[in-house]
């Protein structure tokens, strides 16, 4: 079973992927800029084409007001309209039909800053995802399953939650999940998380705590820590086999981006 895991899509940010057929409140077309044109929009495209089983988004697919930009940092702050962004993205996700004929995606909560509460945005967008079957012979099934889950598929059990503490080094956090998981005895085999738009991964030759790559470039608060957060977008395809599993990441450093002056 090959799992194409998505996170942090931050739909509604101007450093964020726009979908073509996304409206702005005045009806008129989001014109993407040329971050979102010539990096984000081939490359989210690219991963399109994965044939995939099934697909697990982690929480974060809106940006929200993102009120430490001062609203300057999003092209709408209209949950609605940044909801249906998301939900046309991911329907462009090459998920190969159940039994039943639908695409399956999962999805979680991601943290309060972004997504809100009752409901969460993250919710309304697997509802927007749902909705658009009706205008589409393409049929998807979303659920959201609030803020972790447990996968129980291929004889192994993997746990699935947004947040995670950020710091300097990225694998503290995933070592100390991978300890708790051992202190509280929890049968699992692995663990995946987001948030902080940086792949990593760590193992202790059974169990294994990956985090994941986001959709988000570089915006105005991240700009502000200098070089200590470096993000990165991508994907990961989680593939589970007869008890088995493998980690197959596709990254793109956004190292690059950072403007330049020459002398």
């Amino acid at each position: 079973m090959d799992i194409l895991l998505v996170a942090d899509i931050h739909s509604g940010s101007t450093v964020s992927p726009v979908h073509p057929k996304a409206k702005l409140e005045s009806g008129m077309s989001v014109g993407p800029n040329p971050f979102q044109k010539r990096i984000l929009r081939p490359f989210w495209l690219e991963m399109c084409k994965v044939p995939v089983d099934r697909a697990i988004t982690l929480g974060d697919m809106t940006d929200g007001k993102n009120v430490k930009d001062e609203g300057c940092g999003v092209w709408s702050g209209n949950v609605s309209l940044q909801t249906l962004n998301a939900a046309l993205l991911l329907r462009e996700l090459n998920i190969k039909p159940d039994e039943d004929g639908y695409k399956r995606i999962d999805a979680i909560g991601g943290s309060g800053y972004h997504i809100g509460s009752n409901p969460s945005s993250d919710q309304l967008v697997c509802s927007k995802i749902n909705e658009l079957n009706d205008k589409s012979a393409v049929k998807f099934d979303a659920h959201y399953h609030g803020m972790e889950f447990i996968l129980n598929a291929e004889k192994s059990k993997i746990h699935f939650s947004h947040k995670m503490s950020t710091g300097f080094y990225q694998g503290t956090a995933l070592n100390r999940e991978l300890m708790y998981s051992y202190l509280y005895q929890y049968d699992i085999d692995g663990m995946i998380r987001a948030h902080i738009h940086h792949y990593h991964m760590d193992t202790d030759g059974n169990r294994f705590a990956v985090s994941l790559p986001g959709w988000k470039g570089r915006d105005k608060y991240l700009q502000s820590f200098g070089l200590k957060y470096l993000s990165q977008i991508g994907w990961v395809i989680l593939r589970l086999e007869d008890g088995h599993w493998s980690l197959h990441p596709t990254l793109k450093s956004l190292k690059n981006i950072i403007k330049t002056v020459r002398a």
